[in-house]
């Protein structure tokens, strides 16, 4: 009879949940409370008449409560917009807070769309064979 002998190593490190292109971005400071932060944000849809990728820059105002009161779009890709300023609307902020915070702020917001991955689905046909008889 053998005996095989498990050797442990070192823990793996997780995988982040998302996906990066380069080094992940890391914290240089703490948040200024004069600042809005993002408390909850919503990821824009991909809209089905688009053929490319594209980039939009919102200006949104931020209102005492946190709520954008208006967003508009200071970088624009034309078939983008509708669903940047969209998503930019539902987006909540933890106040501007602190001596020196303006009553009411804008933050920027990038939303950068990318082409979808899309393959057959499961229920869809076979694509036809090409080979002749």
């Amino acid at each position: 009879m053998k005996t095989l002998a498990i050797r442990r190593s070192a823990p793996r490190p997780r995988p982040t949940p998302f996906l990066t292109i380069g080094t992940p971005p890391k914290d240089v400071a703490p948040p200024d409370p004069r600042v809005p932060y993002p408390a909850q944000s919503q990821t824009p849809l991909y809209p089905v008449n688009a053929r490319t990728e594209g980039t939009v820059v919102v200006e949104a105002r931020v209102d005492a409560s946190g709520h954008v009161v208006a967003a508009t779009a200071v970088r624009s890709s034309p078939p983008f917009d509708t669903p940047a300023l969209d998503a930019a609307q539902s987006w909540t902020f933890r106040p501007a807070q602190g001596p020196g915070a303006p009553a009411s702020p804008y933050a920027y917001l990038i939303f950068v769309f990318r082409q979808p991955i899309v393959g057959p689905t499961s229920g869809s046909p076979a694509p036809p064979s090409s080979t002749n008889p």
